[in-house]
Parts: C-alpha cells; structure tokens; sequence
C-alpha cells in the first residue's frame, strides 16, 4: 500500500461497505406475514445500530491513542520524541474531532431511520395481537330507546341493536426464531442491492374489510319484540328463552370478521438510486397517524445510502505511511517552519514529517507507546496507588494524575 492511502483507507472503510452497490438489484419475497416483517426490521434496527456503534468506538480509539501519545511527550526528556508525539497527538485529536463533526448529522439520520422502524413494528404487534384476539361477541338487544325504531321507513318497521365485543389479547403469538430466518438474514447481508421487499399492506392498520350476516325469520315486522335472555337474538317475546334454532320469530347478526390484509403481503420498492429511483418519502409525513409502507421502505433507503467517517487507528500505522497524509504533513511543515502562506512542495513536506517523526517501517505504537506502557508509571497521590503503563491509563480515572504528575516540578 503506498505511503498515506492506509489512512484514507481506513475512514473509507464503512463507506464503501455502505454505499448502494451498482451491481445487480435484488427482489426478495420473503415476508409473508407480520411475524417476518418485524424480524427484518428488528435485524435493520440492529444492524444500523451496531454501524453507530462502531463508528463511536473506533473514534474513541483514536481519542485514546491522543491521550496516550500527549502522556509519551510528558515522560520523554527527548525534544525529538516530545515533539513528534505531540504532534501525533494533535493529529489523532484533529481526526476525531473531524470524524464526529462529520457524523453528527448522517448518525442523527440513522437515528431517525431506526426510530420509524421502531414504530413500524410496534403497529405490527398491535396487527398481530388482533388477530390473536379471537372471534367477536355479539350481543342483540330489542331496546328501541333513543331514536332506533323505524329505521326503514316507518309502519311495521322494528329495530335489533347489536352490540360487538372484540376482547384484546396483548400478545403477538410470533415464534422465537422467525420463519425463513436464513433467508431474512440473506436479505439483510443483500440489504445494499435489496430493491423490492415484501411489506404488510396499509389497509391492515385500518378498519377496514368487516362483514357480517344477517338472518330473520318469520313475520319479525309484525311481531312484538324482545331482547332474548341471552342476547344471541332479537326475538318476538315468546321466545325470549329459546334456543337459537329454536326461534320462531327473530332476527340475528352473526359470523362478524374482518379481512386479514396482514396475511397478504405487498410488494415494497426500496429505492436508493437518484437517477432511477431515488428514495421516496411519504407526503405530509407530520400528519400520518401511522408509519405507512412507503415511510418504512424510506428509512431504510436513506440509512443505507448514509456514510460514516470511521478514523483508522493512528498507532497501527507506519511512520513511513504517515508521509503521503496531508494532515499529518501540513502539521509537520509548521513545526519545522512555522507559519506560511504557501505551502512547500509536496517533497519537502514529506522531507518534513521525515524530520519530525520519522521514516521508518514501523508502526507509532512501536516507537513511541509499546516500551512506556511496558515501563509502568508507578506513583502515590493521598491513599491513590497509580500503577499503569500510558496505554492502559489513556482511558481510565487516572490519566489527569498521570498528567499532572509529569507536569510537576
């Protein structure tokens, strides 16, 4: 690898993992029910998570080695080495404070994308808790109280009330390990080039699809009506305690459902492509009472096109590499020069970081951490025992007495 590109390969690792690829496109059909919809969203949530995540801990890896490298030019009595270390240190605390400046905005975005997911499965749950709630109960009533008679026309015409209960059940009834599991886990590691998926329709988060029948029998019209003991029918009142098949004059509401749109997937169009078919957001979003397909197929077409400056580690690198870094030579060119309005040619620039740093093939771990974090700091402050080498204090408790204690007269 030439000199400087370690670096820069380094942050553009988690960019070009997450760049929509431009090879082929894939259609998946797995969804077939809410269950599975929530697991890959679920797997989403978690790899977008753990893509955050990464990112944070590798910047503060590079934090780490800044405050080990600014510890190395305390305990060194060597200019040279002093400098360079300070230097260094600059440099790591530059990249960092870089890398989370450029992250900010796009990791508020995964964010985002990750809270729409959220939501969505929450109303899956609420979809699938209906379903296992059972049949509905309905219970008539003849009462004709408040305004119910003469609903068709006036005359003969009786009235039924129905009333229908529809118990909640809080449970979703989804199995541990989701069916077709390996193949979400395929759409997942296929997420870049995923262009449709499969969703549970909107209408499933609608009431919408109920039917019912409707049966009478004799002269219901002309009858003097009743509300049967048990509310299984309106009935004339002679046969209020009759059984349901016994009934000589009613009229019942029966086999009450709704449609399972649940159970009918349909067809998603991801995006991600500006010049095709760029990721399209749902219109007047702040008015939606729920997170629509099309709102779900956006988050994850916007959290995967995001990319996140993820530093390299600066002790893993070799001195010689450091040249072709333009932070590292720009730094370098102000030790060695001071400030200037024109930059030397990239030459002596390179002859700079040689000057300060150093050119040889082995990493700033190796020359400026690796025999002070073996040659622990060993000092008492009150009933404070430090016993650590620079390495392992960098991230503990303990760094600002290590600090102030080189810094003592």
């Amino acid at each position: 690898m030439a000199p400087g590109q370690q670096y820069v390969c380094g942050k553009l690792v988690l960019l070009l993992t997450w760049i929509v690829s431009t090879g082929s496109s894939k259609t998946s059909t797995t969804i077939k029910n809410p269950c599975q919809e929530a697991a890959f969203n679920t797997k989403v949530i978690r790899t977008l998570k753990r893509r955050i995540e990464d990112v944070e801990e590798t910047t503060k890896t590079l934090e780490k080695e800044a405050a080990q490298l600014e510890l190395a030019a305390c305990i060194s009595n060597d200019k040279v080495f002093s400098t360079a270390a300070k230097l260094l240190a600059g440099i790591c605390r530059n990249r960092t404070s870089e890398a989370r400046t450029q992250n900010a905005a796009n990791t508020q975005t995964l964010l985002q994308s990750i809270g729409t997911l959220k939501k969505r499965n929450a109303q899956l749950m609420a979809v699938l808790a209906f379903a296992k709630s059972g049949k509905f109960t309905v219970t008539h009533s003849a009462d004709n109280a408040g305004g119910k008679t003469n609903l068709i026309g006036t005359g003969s015409s009786k009235t039924c009330s129905v009333s229908i209960t529809h118990a909640p059940a809080n449970e979703h009834s989804c199995p541990d390990t989701p069916e077709d599991d390996a193949d979400l886990e395929a759409d997942i590691n296929d997420l870049q080039k995923l262009e449709t998926y499969n969703t549970v329709p909107d209408s499933a988060f609608s009431v919408s699809g109920i039917t019912a029948d409707v049966g009478s029998k004799g002269d219901y019209g002309s009858a003097t009506i009743a509300t049967h003991n048990d509310g299984i029918a309106c009935v004339r009142s002679a046969d209020d305690s009759a059984t349901l098949s016994g009934i000589t004059v009613g009229i019942v509401v029966k086999n009450i459902g709704r449609a399972s749109p649940w159970a009918q997937p349909t067809a998603t169009k991801i995006g991600g492509s500006p010049a095709i078919f760029p990721c399209q957001q749902e219109d007047s979003i702040d008015k939606k009472a729920f997170v629509t397909l099309k709102q779900a197929a956006y988050a994850i077409c916007t959290a995967r096109s995001i990319a996140l400056n993820a530093p390299a580690p600066l002790s893993t690198q070799t001195l010689d590499s450091l040249q072709g870094a333009a932070d590292v030579k720009e730094a370098a060119v102000l030790v060695t020069n001071g400030a200037t309005e024109k930059l030397p040619d990239d030459n002596a620039q390179k002859e700079a970081v040689k000057l300060r740093i150093g050119e040889e093939k082995t990493t700033v771990h190796e020359k400026f951490l690796k025999d002070l974090e073996a040659n622990k700091l060993d000092f008492k402050i009150g009933s404070k025992h430090v016993n650590k080498g620079i390495v392992s204090i960098s991230g503990a408790e303990d760094y600002a007495r290590a600090t102030g204690f080189f810094l003592g007269d």
